[in-house]
């Protein structure tokens, strides 16, 4: 008999969609016990280890709110196609908003304060935040920002074929950096 028996507490009952265990150690008889998994593998369907357990690792460290202030991705965003539909950078900027964000998704960090924690310079970070408004996750009102509920599904971005030099020159970042470091030498080299 085990502990939890012998001290007569009453074990909590499992949720529905998990398995119980059999409360005796070291039981491996399913003849004889009533638990669901004895009684599942003593019928040839051993569920119980394809099962998924769910319980926590270290259970004296769970989460918990506690008064807290609390922010929430929903599991649409990564179940259907929003995360993997956004850059790296794009994913940074929409986690610190989260983190930073009320319980109606509104926060006040500054551009500046962004770009120092996400240590992103400020194209970057613009490009990001720009992203994050057109694929319809982010509003800003040049001051604030709302993260805005999910769309009904992820935004795709278009891809278009680069082909004249006008077209790298406005779209390739490697050619729009070159032309401005090629101006910022050429500004350098004047005399004022």
């Amino acid at each position: 008999m085990d502990r939890a028996r012998a001290s007569g507490d009453e074990m909590s009952t499992p949720r529905s969609n998990e398995f119980e265990r059999c409360r005796v150690p070291g039981h491996h008889d399913p003849q004889g016990c009533s638990c669901r998994r004895c009684e599942e593998t003593a019928h040839g369907t051993d569920r119980a280890r394809v099962r998924i357990e769910r319980s926590p690792i270290v259970p004296e460290r769970v989460r918990r709110i506690d008064g807290q202030s609390f922010c929430f991705i929903p599991h649409r965003f990564l179940r259907e196609g929003f995360f993997a539909a956004l850059s790296a950078d794009e994913l940074l900027l929409y986690l610190v908003l989260v983190l930073a964000a009320d319980r109606n998704g509104v926060s006040f960090y500054h551009q500046d304060s962004l770009c120092s924690l996400l240590e992103m310079p400020m194209h970057r970070y613009l490009g990001a935040r720009n992203a994050l408004i057109d694929a319809d996750l982010l509003a800003f009102d040049g001051r604030r920002f709302q993260l805005l509920s999910l769309p009904a599904k992820p935004r795709r971005r278009a891809t278009m074929l680069l082909r004249t030099e006008q077209d790298f020159e406005q779209h390739d970042p490697a050619t729009v950096r070159q032309i401005i470091g090629a101006s910022w030498a050429e500004t350098a080299g004047r005399p004022r």
